[in-house]
């Protein structure tokens, strides 16, 4: 059974950040990204790293001189070298793109707002914070704002979700109902 080289890719960068994610800092992510950047733009590279009659320690010594260029975390090093001696290194960039994404999945911080018709109290943000956690399973920062329009209610707000249960909302729909 022949695999997608994209499904392939993906496998890859799960195994890999299911190892070395909690290793890896911000910065390192950005360098992970300009490489794949460099890459994308010159292909020839991989396409060199791929020729059979090139020897392994030309290849490992390319490898290194590329980890040293871009700053790269030894990891992604043992990385880049095993999709060479696989003969797999033209997933490297899909690879490199999704090991970004995934970190990204995993531990990047998105931003919240939350609206209230009132003032909400410690133990009313925790358990805000508490169900957005248990929807989302990702870490969030919060900004928590009054806005008397709401009437009653919570409304939460980011740039993929969007949560509203308030009065304000409710006539909003019945109006809706009535004007069809």
């Amino acid at each position: 059974m022949k695999v997608p080289p994209a499904v392939l890719a993906l496998k890859y960068a799960q195994a890999f950040t299911n190892v070395f994610a909690p290793t890896l800092h911000e910065r390192d992510i950005e360098t992970i990204e300009r490489l794949h950047g460099f890459i994308s733009a010159h292909r020839e590279v991989l396409f060199l790293l791929k020729l059979p009659f090139i020897e392994q320690g030309m290849k490992r010594q390319a490898v290194e001189s590329m980890v040293q260029l871009f700053h790269l975390p030894a990891c992604i090093k043992n990385l880049v070298t095993m999709l060479v001696e696989h003969r797999r290194v033209e997933l490297l960039a899909e690879v490199l793109r999704n090991v970004s994404v995934r970190y990204r999945q995993m531990y990047a911080k998105q931003s919240m707002c939350i609206s209230s018709a009132c003032q909400l109290s410690e133990h009313e943000r925790e358990l805000v914070e508490a169900f957005i956690k248990r929807l989302t399973a990702m870490a969030h920062s919060y900004t928590y704002i009054v806005r008397k329009d709401l009437i009653a209610g919570i409304r939460m707000q980011s740039n993929e979700l969007f949560f509203e249960h308030s009065v304000r909302r409710r006539l909003r729909d019945i109006r809706a109902m009535l004007i069809r």
